[in-house]
C-alpha cells in the first residue's frame, strides 16, 4: 500500500472514530431528556415497568438465538459479495420471523409468570417491531464495514430523535403503557426507510 494510502485509511478511521463519538452523546443526550420529560409528565412508573418487561422479554429471545450475522458481515473478507449479503439477510429474515412466532407463542405464559395480564396484549405487539428489524436491508452492516458511520450515525440518531418525539406526542394524548410498544415499532419502520434512503 502506498504511503498516501496509509494515510487515507488512517484519516478515514480517525472520521469513523469522531462520527461514533458524537452518535453515542448525541443519542445518550436524546435518551436522557426523552426519559426525563416521559416520566415527569406523561406515563406513569407502572407503564414503564410493564413496557420493561416487553422489551426484556424479546432482547432475552434475540440474545438467545444472536447468529452474529451483522459482525460476520463486517469482518468477513466476503462480507460486501451478494451472495453473502443475501444469505446472511436470509437467516436474518428467519430467525426473526422464528423468534417473533415463539414471542406470539408463549406470550400468554410470559404474562401468567410476571403476574402482569398486558403482557399477553403487548408482546405480540412488539413482535411486530421484530419482524420488520429482521426484514431490514443488510446495506447498515455494508457501511459499518466500509467506515460509512456518517450515514449509520444519521440512521441511528434519526430514529432516536424521531421516536423521543412519537412517544411523547402519542403519550400526552393516550399515556399508556401500549404507546411505548407502538412508538417502538414506529421506530423500526423508520429505521428500516432512513436505511434503504440514505444506504440504498
Amino acid at each position: 500500500m502506498t504511503e498516501a494510502g496509509t494515510q487515507l485509511d488512517s484519516r478515514t478511521v480517525k472520521r469513523g472514530a469522531l462520527w461514533t463519538l458524537a452518535g453515542f452523546g448525541a443519542g445518550q443526550v436524546v435518551r436522557f431528556l426523552s426519559g426525563i420529560v416521559l416520566v415527569r409528565w406523561v406515563f406513569l412508573e407502572a407503564d414503564f415497568g410493564v413496557a420493561a418487561l416487553v422489551f426484556g422479554f424479546l432482547q432475552g429471545l434475540m440474545n438467545f438465538a444472536d447468529l452474529g450475522l451483522a459482525a460476520s458481515i463486517v469482518q468477513n473478507p466476503a462480507g460486501h459479495t451478494r451472495e453473502f449479503r443475501s444469505t446472511a439477510w436470509t437467516l436474518q429474515a428467519l430467525r426473526g420471523l422464528l423468534l417473533a412466532g415463539l414471542a406470539w407463542a408463549v406470550a400468554p405464559w410470559a404474562a401468567q409468570f410476571y403476574e402482569e395480564p398486558l403482557l399477553a396484549e403487548l408482546i405480540p405487539y412488539a413482535a411486530i417491531g421484530l419482524c420488520i428489524t429482521s426484514l431490514g436491508p443488510t446495506s447498515y452492516h455494508v457501511a459499518s464495514r466500509n467506515l460509512g458511520l456518517s450515514r449509520t450515525v444519521a440512521v441511528d440518531l434519526g430514529t432516536q430523535v424521531a421516536a423521543a418525539a412519537l412517544n411523547i406526542g402519542w403519550g400526552l394524548l393516550d399515556p399508556r403503557p401500549h404507546v411505548l410498544v407502538w412508538g417502538a415499532v414506529a421506530s423500526a419502520v423508520l429505521r428500516w426507510v432512513l436505511i434503504r434512503a440514505l444506504m440504498g
